[in-house]
């Protein structure tokens, strides 16, 4: 047997173990993606198919974000829009019942006629409407310084512009907040037959009404007179102001006595001031003008009143504050206290004085022309007569000031606008009086002073004689020479009147009185701490 010796075999060599994938360096699967997309930039490669199909999902998601931003935009401004329109609304509401609150209308119903004389055209909104006009033409005739109601007819018709889900309009929703939160006050009544003749009962909110008889041709005449009555009843304070100055003081005066004592403490107030207005006595009226300041200390026409009588008084400090008092007062919140006619007539006039107190007689004659220039809603019977006195004021300031080329013209001017004949001679008289007083012209102050019509000219103006002509003509007596005649006239003037005791200090060192003159301008300074004319004249 044969031996077979076989070659060894060879063996193969030994496969490389595979490279060991290295560990991720991030745990976000789109940075692994990434790294491999490096490793394996085939176009089929997972790593890129993954890395594709996240840039679709970014696309849609933010395709998807710019919708949904979009859209929360659009209701964002929705409820912007809806919180808008309820602020507006909430606006208009509260303006509504702003004004429903201030309301002071006076509204007259239709009144019930017999039907024999609605056939006649004698209808109830007729005879409305002729009560209208007679308090509308009452209105008219009164000049008060307080703005008027206003009187509307009943049967108007109302927009009917609605408030969505409720069926109201505005019209009506106005209606309900002047009933509920104005002084709104409605005005009915009704023509009845009566065995004479007819009667015509006429009511105001809930007071009685009032019956006026008469026979049937005159009716008119009985809706007048109730119209008469209806407006003391809805507007006593305007009444009282239209009996006055128609001759019927004392009626006006009964009723503001009892307006002084009920109501509102404002309008106690304002019937104290009335009365005040009303008194001849200028310590008396001052006395009425306390009470009122009393009850309301910042009425204007309250403190008008105390620099106009202090004024007349002689009282030059006092004027001076209470003029500056109420110019401060009507530049304030308080000007709607008047009518604005009268707010700026009286702020202006209030200006005029403080600046001729404080010797600018110029800067006086100015402010007293711009009061009297007339405004929009100034009524026909004060143009006349506040223009007119203004300008007859201006005319006064500048003679003080010396200018007796603009006295003249703006007399002249003012006497032609007031078409008074009772202020001419007063007015002609005084006027020049204050001229020549200020040029120092000493034999006219003698002769205007010294005429028997002085005295009363200045009464005639609300002025008192011992206070305005008797210091002017005493000085003039002294510097005439006429020294001891000057001395008993001056002596008989007012202590606490501030020109009498300069003319009194003046009269004193033209007679070599020194330790006299002293005196009397030592009392001047101190009745007048803020004026200049007594620091002037003692030097």
């Amino acid at each position: 047997m044969t031996d077979t010796v076989r070659a060894p075999r060879r063996r193969s060599a030994p496969k490389p173990a595979p490279k060991p994938e290295p560990d991720p360096t991030t745990s976000d699967p789109i940075e692994i993606a990434l790294e491999m997309v490096q490793d394996d930039p085939a176009p089929e490669s997972p790593a890129r198919r993954l890395i594709l199909e996240q840039i679709e999902l970014i696309r849609a998601e933010r395709h998807h974000l710019r919708w949904q931003l979009a859209s929360e935009r659009a209701g964002l401004g929705l409820k912007l829009l809806t919180g808008l329109a309820g602020l507006v609304a909430a606006g208009v509401l509260a303006a509504m019942a702003w004004n429903a609150a201030g309301s002071r209308s006076l509204t007259v119903e239709p009144f019930s006629t017999p039907a024999d004389l609605a056939g006649r055209g004698l209808t109830g909104q007729a005879v409305a409407s002729r009560l209208v006009d007679g308090l509308t033409a009452l209105q008219d005739q009164t000049l008060s310084t307080r703005a008027a109601a206003n009187y509307d007819n009943g049967w108007g018709e109302r927009a009917r512009v609605e408030i969505p889900s409720t069926g109201v309009s505005l019209g009506e929703l106005q209606a309900f907040l002047r009933d509920w939160l104005g002084e709104e006050v409605r005005i009915s009544g009704e023509v009845t037959r009566t065995p004479t003749g007819v009667a015509v009962t006429a009511r105001a909110g809930g007071q009685p009404g009032v019956r006026l008889e008469g026979s049937e041709a005159e009716l008119d005449a009985l809706v007048l007179k109730a119209a008469e009555q209806v407006y003391g009843m809805t507007q006593p304070e305007r009444y009282a102001a239209w009996a006055n100055q128609h001759g019927r003081a004392a009626e006006a005066a009964a009723i503001l006595d009892r307006l002084a004592v009920s109501g509102p403490r404002a309008q106690r107030a304002r019937a104290q001031a009335s009365l005040a207005s009303m008194q001849h006595d200028n310590r008396a009226a001052l006395a009425r003008f306390d009470l009122a300041r009393q009850l309301d200390p910042g009425l204007p026409t309250a403190w008008e009143g105390v620099y106009d009588r202090q004024g007349v008084l002689g009282h030059d400090q006092a004027a001076l504050e209470g003029a500056r008092r109420t110019a401060a007062l009507l530049k304030g919140r308080r000007a709607a206290d008047l009518a604005p006619w009268a707010a700026h007539l009286t702020r202006k006039s209030a200006e005029a004085t403080v600046a001729e107190e404080l010797g600018d007689y110029a800067g006086a004659a100015r402010l007293r022309t711009i009061a009297g220039d007339p405004t929009v809603d100034q009524p026909v019977i004060a143009c006349r007569r506040c223009a007119g006195s203004a300008l007859l004021w201006a005319s006064g300031a500048h003679a003080s000031d010396r200018d007796g080329a603009a006295m003249r013209r703006l007399r002249a001017q003012g006497l032609s606008t007031m078409a008074q004949e009772i202020y001419v001679a007063p007015t002609v008289l005084l006027t020049d009086l204050r001229l020549a007083r200020a040029v120092e012209d000493w034999p006219a102050v003698v002769a205007l002073a010294g005429h028997p019509a002085a005295a009363p000219a200045t009464a005639a103006i609300g002025g008192e004689p011992k206070v305005v002509i008797a210091p002017m003509l005493a000085r003039a007596l002294a510097e005439t020479g006429r020294t001891a005649e000057a001395k008993a006239l001056i002596a008989a003037t007012p202590v606490d009147c501030y020109a009498c005791q300069i003319e009194r200090g003046a009269i004193a060192a033209r007679a070599g009185d020194a330790k006299g003159a002293d005196a009397a301008f030592a009392r001047a300074v101190a009745l007048g701490p803020d004026l200049p004319a007594a620091h002037a004249a003692w030097g």
